[in-house]
């Protein structure tokens, strides 16, 4: 899974909603005839 993901955003405090993730980044793989290239 670490290998898909790229960058989670954390606040710092609990929103008042409830939230506490900001954003995840997801690095999804290209499928190319040799095999699985990971974007950066």
């Amino acid at each position: 899974m670490e290998a898909l993901i790229s960058e989670i955003q954390i606040y710092k405090d609990r929103q008042l909603n409830g939230q506490w993730l900001k954003s995840i980044k997801f690095r999804l793989p290209i499928i190319e005839e040799d095999g699985f290239v990971f974007g950066k």
